[in-house]
C-alpha cells in the first residue's frame, strides 16, 4: 500500500512539473526575446530577497496557524511540525487532481503526532473553511465595491461573476452544513430517491457501503461541530488568531508577484495585483490538473496582462512560479519522501 501511494505521489509530481514546464515555456517564448532574458540577470537583488522572505514568511504564519488551533483543542504541536505538516499538505495537493490529496496526507501527519483523528481532522477542516471564507469574503467585496480595479483582459466578465456567485454558494453551504450537521443523512437519503442514483445503487453492497460513507461523514462532521463549537465559545482568541495568520499568509503570498515586478523595474500595482490573484485563486482550486499546473502558469499571465508590460509578463511568471510552486515541491517533497520512508522501514 505505501508503496503504491509512492507511486502515485512520483507519478502525479510527473505530470504536475511536465504541464508545468511545457505551459511556462510556451508563454516564455511568446513573451520574451533574447535580450529580455539578458535583462532577468539585472534583476534587482534585494526584490529578490524580499521575495524570498515573504515565501518563509508564510511558511511560517501556516505553522503558527497550525500551532494555534492545535493549542485551542488542548493538543501539542511545535512550529516546526506545523511547518512542515502544511509544506507536505501542500506538495501532496500539488500532485493530485483537484489538490485532493493534501487534507488527507494532513490529517495522517498529525495522527502519527499523537493528535486523535477527530481533532486532526477538525484542525485541517478548520483551515480550510477559513481560506473559503476568506475568499468568499475578499472576492464579494472586490466584485461588488472594486469593480472598477478589475479588468478581465482577453476573460470575460462572466468568469468573475461565476467564480464570486460560486463561492458565495459553497460558503454558505460549508457554513449550514458545519451549523446544522444532522441534516446530511436526510439530505443523502433523498438523494438516494433520484432514479438516476437509484440505478447506481441496484446493488445492496454499493448502498450499504453509500451509507456507511455517510455515517462515518456524519461522525466526523459532528466531531468537527464539537471542534468548532468549542473554538467559537470558550477559544475565541485562538479562533481569531488562526483568523488572521489566514489573512496574514494570503497577503504574503499576494505580494510575492508585485515584490517581483519591482525587481524588474516594473511598477508594482499591489491593490489590482491582490484582487487579480483573488479572483484566480477562487477559479484554481476546481482545475483538475495535479496543482492546476497549466492552468496556475496562464491563469496568471491573462490575469496580470492588463497591467504588466508584455516583455515582462514571462519572466514574471516563471520567477513567480518558482517561488510559490516549485521551491514548496521540492521543499515539501523532501518531507514526504522521507516520511514515507520511514514508515517503510519501520
Amino acid at each position: 500500500m505505501k508503496e503504491i501511494k509512492r507511486k502515485n505521489i512520483i507519478k502525479g509530481l510527473k505530470l504536475t512539473l511536465t504541464i508545468s514546464i511545457i505551459v511556462s515555456v510556451i508563454l516564455l517564448v511568446r513573451t520574451v526575446d533574447l535580450e529580455q532574458l539578458k535583462q532577468m540577470s539585472q534583476i534587482k537583488p534585494r526584490y529578490l530577497f524580499y521575495s524570498i522572505i515573504l515565501m518563509l514568511l508564510m511558511w511560517v504564519v501556516q505553522g503558527f496557524r497550525m500551532q494555534i488551533l492545535a493549542i485551542a483543542l488542548d493538543e501539542k504541536l511545535s512550529l516546526k511540525e506545523g511547518i512542515k505538516n502544511s509544506l507536505v499538505g501542500a506538495f501532496v495537493a500539488n500532485v493530485t487532481p483537484f489538490a485532493s490529496g493534501g487534507g488527507p496526507v494532513q490529517i495522517i501527519f498529525l495522527h502519527q503526532l499523537g493528535i486523535s483523528l477527530g481533532k486532526a481532522s477538525s484542525i485541517i477542516i478548520v483551515q480550510w473553511l477559513l481560506r473559503h471564507l476568506f475568499f468568499g469574503i475578499l472576492g464579494s467585496i472586490f466584485f461588488f465595491f472594486y469593480r472598477y480595479l478589475i479588468d478581465p483582459g482577453k476573460l470575460s466578465e462572466k468568469v468573475f461573476e461565476v467564480a464570486v456567485g460560486s463561492s458565495i454558494l459553497i460558503t454558505v453551504f460549508l457554513l449550514f452544513f458545519v451549523w446544522k450537521p444532522q441534516v446530511i443523512p436526510l439530505i443523502a437519503k433523498l438523494v438516494v430517491r433520484f432514479p438516476l442514483i437509484k440505478e447506481l445503487f441496484k446493488k445492496e453492497s454499493y448502498r450499504r457501503r453509500f451509507e456507511e460513507i455517510i455515517d462515518q461523514a456524519y461522525h466526523e462532521i459532528e466531531i468537527f461541530h464539537e471542534c468548532l463549537w468549542t473554538l467559537a465559545s470558550r477559544k475565541k482568541m485562538e479562533l481569531f488568531l488562526a483568523i488572521i495568520f489566514t489573512g496574514l499568509f494570503w497577503v504574503f503570498f499576494f505580494m510575492i508577484a508585485p515584490v517581483i515586478i519591482m525587481g524588474l523595474g516594473g511598477k508594482p500595482y499591489f491593490i489590482r495585483a491582490f484582487i487579480m490573484q483573488t479572483f484566480m485563486y477562487l477559479i484554481l482550486p476546481y482545475i483538475p490538473t495535479p496543482g492546476a499546473s497549466g492552468a496556475a502558469e496562464l491563469g496568471f499571465a491573462v490575469f496580470f496582462a492588463p497591467f504588466v508590460p508584455l516583455h515582462l509578463l514571462g519572466i514574471l511568471m516563471i520567477s513567480w512560479r518558482f517561488l510559490t510552486f516549485y521551491i514548496v515541491i521540492l521543499a515539501g517533497g523532501l518531507i514526504t519522501l522521507r516520511m514515507l520512508n520511514c514508515r517503510v522501514n519501520s
